[in-house]
């Protein structure tokens, strides 16, 4: 083999050891990241739950028949449902649907 047949064979060889390696690293990340989410506990003390400590959940208290009564008021007459309503008036205006309703401030008005 001369010199250039070796530095060929030396680069092809570097070539797919990094393929390898990357090829490992990737499994062992995707390995990493699924089995984090698994919940399952360990008896070894994990470095970032013994230095942040997560409050406990907050219990479930089921929405009072007022406070469903105010969500329900700003839900129809709040200012989301006023804008949306609109914009959507505006669209069909723009496009004068339906045809019957017309154009100017009185077919508007229907479609508000």
């Amino acid at each position: 083999m001369n010199k250039q047949q070796l530095e060929k064979s030396a680069t092809r060889i570097l070539v797919v050891s990094r393929v390898a390696a990357f090829l490992v690293l990737g499994a062992a990340i995707s390995t990493n990241v699924a089995l984090a989410g698994d919940g399952s506990e360990s008896n070894a003390p994990s470095t970032v739950s013994s230095v942040v400590s997560s409050p406990p959940p907050p219990k479930f208290a089921p929405m009072t028949p007022g406070e469903r009564f105010g969500n329900y008021v700003i839900r129809i007459v709040g200012p989301q449902a006023l804008i949306t309503t609109a914009a959507a008036a505006g669209i069909s205006q723009a496009e004068n649907t339906p045809k019957e309703w017309g154009g100017g401030a009185e077919g508007y008005g229907k479609r508000i």
